[in-house]
């Protein structure tokens, strides 16, 4: 059970927010398709999808259903799982700020020369790292 827990919570990058548990309201369409953390199926994160407005409920359902999980760990466990768990919280929240934002369309490729120096070749280099960042 910890190791589905660790493997779900590993993908999750720490990123910083606060939630209070007094904006969980939970809907019944919402609650029914809570994913099984004992037993995730399949494209367990199409839970997530659907209106952004239910998105921040999904995502304290969720939230406290990897706490209550977590409860009933060892105690050495359950400080792990907590680090997780939060961590898997802030980056839904992350996911919630970012939903409505545009998606970064690549640039233009420069023209083709027929031959380069190595000053050209480090700089088009560079500035491909560069555009890998940005994006």
């Amino acid at each position: 059970m910890l190791q589905l827990l660790l493997i779900l919570l590993t993908f999750c990058v720490p990123l910083q927010s606060q939630v209070t548990d007094d904006q969980t309201q939970p809907d019944n369409n919402v609650q029914k398709n809570i994913p099984d953390i004992n037993e995730l199926p399949v494209g367990w994160w199409e839970y997530f999808d659907g209106p952004p407005e239910e998105l921040q409920v999904k995502s304290d359902i969720f939230y406290n259903n990897l706490v209550e999980l977590s409860s009933n760990l060892s105690p050495s466990a359950q400080k792990t799982a907590g680090t997780l768990t939060e961590k898997t919280l802030l980056n839904l929240r992350t996911f919630e700020q970012n939903l409505g934002r545009p998606i970064p369309s690549p640039p233009q490729p420069g023209p083709i020369a027929n031959d380069y120096s190595i000053d050209d070749i480090v700089n088009l280099h560079q500035s491909l790292n560069k555009q890998k960042v940005e994006l």
